[in-house]
């Protein structure tokens, strides 16, 4: 897909060359007044599955932006299919934890509530944050031209999420200072294995809060099949851990 071509977002779940959609009324405020496109000018859209297309723009209205499919993009495959669970951390750095998640292609981020988490978010303020967090998800595949539309939920109980949301096939990790855990190498080494051998691994990330999960936490979780990694005897910031591990597993392997 040509990148010169600015990118919008349309709620859509498949194209087909010939179609005609439109975008919402708050695209068209960036497409006409910020980016002063025009009728007859061409853009790139793109869809929660992941899809994209080259479309032609036919009429722009206070209602949104008439488009004319050109040419469709299938869908790009992932070597690695990443879910992330993050404890909520302090001052809104989630929004910026999304933004980079989206970037480097996490399929799924749930927001999660353990023990040394500070940030609680009762029902209307936890459903606020997530609507935020997937206009952040839209904005960051849009300009990041990133092939993966990230889902994100929550704020859930860690348990719940570790009980609920861990789908058989999903190789489950945990981040803890324990020496005794599989080391973060060692884990890479793993799943580059599989991906070599032709095979999707699926994995499903458990990033603590900024004091980290409690002993407690780590052994229930661990009981249940998920397994401890070892960073290293340096205690990572939560975002510079967050950031690393994924970016890690992006350019080595997905």
């Amino acid at each position: 897909m040509p990148p010169s071509l600015r990118r919008f977002y349309v709620d859509s779940v498949r194209f087909q060359e010939g179609d005609l959609l439109r975008l919402s009324p708050r695209e068209t405020f960036h497409l006409h007044r910020v980016l002063r496109l025009k009728a007859g000018d061409a853009c790139q859209i793109f869809n929660r599955s992941g899809q994209g297309a080259e479309a032609l723009i036919k009429t722009i209205s206070e209602r949104g932006t008439e488009l004319r499919l050109k040419k469709v993009y299938p869908l790009k495959d992932r070597t690695l299919f990443i879910k992330a669970a993050q404890a909520l951390p302090q001052k809104k750095k989630m929004d910026e934890l999304v933004d980079r998640a989206e970037e480097l292609s996490v399929h799924e981020l749930w927001a999660i509530e353990t023990r040394r988490t500070i940030v609680k978010m009762k029902a209307e303020a936890g459903e606020r944050a997530r609507k935020r967090w997937e206009r952040i998800v839209i904005e960051a595949a849009k300009q990041s031209g990133s092939s993966v539309f990230m889902r994100v939920e929550g704020p859930l109980p860690f348990e719940q999420v570790v009980t609920e949301k861990v789908m058989a096939g999903d190789q489950p990790f945990i981040f803890h200072p324990d020496p005794q855990g599989l080391p973060f190498s060692e884990m890479l080494d793993e799943l580059k294995h599989a991906s070599d051998k032709g095979n999707r691994p699926s994995v499903f990330l458990f990033f603590g809060p900024e004091g980290g999960f409690t002993e407690e936490e780590v052994g229930w979780a661990e009981s249940r099949g998920v397994r401890k990694v070892f960073l290293g005897k340096s205690i990572l910031r939560l975002e510079t851990a967050f950031i690393g591990i994924l970016g890690a597993l992006r350019f080595l392997i997905s």
